[in-house]
């Protein structure tokens, strides 16, 4: 009986050791039999998180579309420069590099273009930095922009917020159709009515009396040409700084003031025909940044 007893051990013991052996063997079969079906089953379950995310996002893919076609029938087509063209095209070769990438470019870039037009329009009032948001309402306060316009850029970026937190677009085309949407949507806004004004002449010296021999020492002026909303209309002012080093003939600035700083009538003699013209009866200090710089 003692003997028996043994043996039952020995070969519940071998019986066991065998499964642990065979068991890893009895798995990569299973795998490898089945592997298509349990490819399937993965794509389903990976399928079925994304699914609500993508729902959500085609959503707002279909609105931003609808809102874009009505902001353009409100806002006349933009003529594009050389460079707006060139940075079209990089953006859409950008996205067949990494689409996500090219998505948060392109807001990057419609972000720019509406802080340009605050900053023109003397909106930003010297602040340092202000949120699309915040300058979208402000534009929209103003009149500036029409609620299309406000509405597609407010779900453009929310499809690029989302994005940014993980959420993904899972085929080809609905990116493309975000980024041709998206660049649509740019050029609307670069169409949109509002004055530009850019660097004409810098250094200009200043005088206290009308026969210009009274030179002011703590301040020179600055010519700027300010063209009109159409384009048609170009006109040059000058207006007194104390920043004449930090300008550059040749670039857009904003619309900015110190009205801390205040000169009483002032004349200047015109760097081109040479003719002593009066420049203001009193104005404060221009101080707007080049636009690359708000």
């Amino acid at each position: 009986m003692h003997i028996h007893r043994i043996n039952l051990e020995q070969i519940s013991e071998l019986v066991t050791a065998l499964s642990n052996f065979a068991w890893p063997i009895f798995a990569a079969g299973f795998v490898w039999t089945f592997k298509a079906e349990i490819r399937h089953l993965f794509e389903r379950l990976k399928r079925a998180k994304l699914f609500g995310n993508e729902v959500e996002l085609d959503k707002d893919i279909r609105e931003l579309q609808e809102a874009v076609q009505e902001a353009e029938k409100e806002i006349p087509g933009a003529i594009l420069s050389d460079e707006q063209y060139k940075l079209n095209n990089q953006v859409l070769s950008d996205a067949s590099r990494d689409p996500r990438l090219a998505i948060i470019q392109l807001a990057a870039e419609i972000e720019k273009t509406i802080r340009e037009i605050v900053s023109s329009m003397g909106l930003l009032e010297n602040k340092s930095f202000l949120g699309v948001r915040q300058s979208i309402q402000l534009l929209e306060h103003r009149g500036a922009l029409p609620a299309h316009v406000v509405g597609a850029v407010q779900i453009f970026f929310d499809i690029r917020n989302k994005l940014a937190h993980g959420k993904s677009i899972d085929e080809n085309q609905n990116i493309l159709s975000v980024l041709d949407t998206g660049i649509t949507l740019l050029n609307t806004l670069r169409s949109i009515p509002h004055e530009t004004h850019v660097v004409d002449s810098v250094g200009v010296k200043l005088y206290a009396d009308e026969s210009c021999t009274k030179e002011r020492t703590d301040v020179t002026g600055i010519i700027l040409e300010t063209n009109s909303p159409s384009g048609l209309v170009h006109t040059h002012r000058i207006f007194p700084t104390t920043k004449s080093t930090y300008y550059v003939v040749g670039k857009q600035v904003a619309w900015e003031w110190n009205l801390s700083h205040t000169w009483d009538e002032t004349w200047y003699i015109h760097p081109k025909t040479k003719e002593k013209i009066r420049a203001w009866l009193g104005a404060g200090e221009f101080v707007g940044r080049h636009l690359e710089d708000v």
